[in-house]
């Protein structure tokens, strides 16, 4: 059967992620899942945590006798906590709770260990009315894919990760920052509590778990970014790997483009004549990844430096910033994508210091709408910035040259303007959301072929 693509087989491709909702990771699941859909593809997307309607997005939930035994469970230690002839032996209550609702998991925990027990996701293939022809799982953790069912499926089906951050790569955190233990095995761990946190230091332990599992593999990895990549062949997921492939994320270029500055700035009560940077993160003072601290000292080293106003925009955070001098607005998370690309017009920069990052969507949005980028050249940031082009790279925490930086675009308009066409220009062309669905399927063609030889020569 034909796709409505001339010349292409119709797919059936299976989308793996923790969620089907947000941005990040889960909107470049989704993305795809509709793309491939659109394309003519039979398409479905299945997740930990459903919020999407529709017979092609499957949630994974624990059995159903699993269930009813945590449901009894919770409601025996509710009833031992309380007062009465029954109650009022909190301790009981909570061993209940902690060693018979979740016995496996409480047994990985407390030592330390990753939980990779998740049945709901063990029945994942039986669900579906054909047989997949490509596999294609995103982020796996948040607590509800079972790891160890990569095996197997990797000898049954062609299976495509893709690489959204480093947890597969290590012995529990997403984004290891500077600490290169994860090319060794992990073990005396610096940071525990990098999501996902640890209670104890189990990462050695949980290296050689996705060690073995992965040894026992063979996997296709794609990432959005040549330095994750890097990162990979340098792990302990490189001998579990078939084939890899860089293919960088893409974003709605319909949505996210060039449009009237002043216009933006009317719509959104903004000042005409100010000059605005706009840094857009999930709670910018408080997310690990993001360096606002940074972006602080920036601003107040650009103090009394500018002839206009100034007005520091952080979009996606909850509450007013006293601590800095000047205007700076702590403004909610947005979740249009359309009001979000307002924001980005009437800046005259987007600033994103970062302590770690491996491919952020929203420096693509910012520059497809035709603003400049300063950012922290951490990461796959590089690949996306083209320093002195489309903005500027500055080194990590380096308050000094991020206010630099910040100051010639505030002094050279022009510049501004031409930076931030050069911007758009290359997302249109290198970044739009139709470049990476053709990408993928592109490649899912010889990943097909790539597992057809090696299982014939099994």
């Amino acid at each position: 059967m034909k796709a409505d693509i001339p010349g292409k087989e119709r797919r059936n491709i299976l989308l793996v992620n923790c969620l089907d909702s947000k941005g990040g990771a889960s909107g470049i699941a989704v993305e795809l899942f509709r793309g491939f859909q659109a394309a003519g593809h039979a398409s479905w997307l299945a997740v930990g945590s459903k919020t999407l309607s529709g017979e092609h997005v499957l949630g994974m939930p624990d059995p159903l006798l699993l269930r009813r035994w945590e449901g009894f469970c919770h409601a025996l230690a509710d009833r031992l906590g309380k007062g009465g002839i029954f109650g009022g032996m909190p301790g009981l209550s909570r061993w209940v709770r902690r060693q018979l609702a979740h016995p496996v998991r409480s047994y990985h925990e407390d030592r330390g260990l990753e939980v990779f027990c998740h049945p709901g996701s063990r029945t994942l293939l039986e669900r579906l009315p054909v047989r997949p022809d490509i596999i294609h799982c995103h982020n796996l953790h948040y607590g509800y894919f079972d790891l160890n069912l990569l095996p197997d499926w990797s000898r049954r089906h062609p299976v495509v990760l893709t690489l959204h951050d480093a947890w597969l790569l290590g012995g529990h955190c997403v984004h290891s920052f500077q600490c290169e233990r994860w090319r060794t095995g992990c073990g005396q761990c610096p940071d525990l509590g990098i999501y996902p946190p640890l209670k104890k230091d189990g990462t050695a332990r949980n290296c050689e778990r996705k060690k073995a599992i992965y040894a026992r593999s063979s996997l296709y990895i794609a990432t959005p970014s040549k330095w994750l990549l890097d990162k990979v062949k340098a792990s302990m997921l490189a001998p579990g790997t078939a084939l890899s492939r860089v293919i960088p994320n893409g974003i709605d270029t319909a949505v996210f483009c060039m449009g009237d500055k002043m216009a933006a700035r009317r719509r959104l009560g903004l000042p005409e004549d100010a000059f605005i940077p706009l840094f857009v993160a999930e709670d910018p003072r408080e997310n690990l990844w993001k360096d606002y601290p940074t972006l602080k000292r920036a601003f107040a080293r650009l103090s009394g430096r500018f002839s206009r106003k100034t007005v520091l925009l952080a979009l996606g955070g909850s509450r007013p910033d006293n601590d800095l001098g000047g205007d700076v607005r702590i403004l909610p998370f947005v979740s249009d994508p359309s009001l979000v690309a307002e924001y980005y017009r009437a800046a005259d920069v987007y600033a994103h210091p970062a302590k770690a990052e491996t491919f952020p969507t929203v420096i693509l949005e910012a520059m497809a709408c035709g603003t400049p980028v300063v950012a922290s050249a951490v990461g796959g940031i590089p690949e996306q910035v083209c320093d002195g082009e489309t903005g500027f790279l500055v080194g990590l925490g380096d308050d000094a040259l991020f206010a630099e930086r910040l100051a010639i675009l505030e002094r050279d308009p022009t510049l501004a303007r031409t930076m931030g066409e050069w911007a758009a220009n290359m997302a249109a062309t290198r970044f739009c959301r139709q470049r990476m669905h053709a990408d993928y399927l592109d490649w899912f063609e010889e990943v097909i072929e790539d597992f057809r030889r090696r299982s014939v020569r099994r």
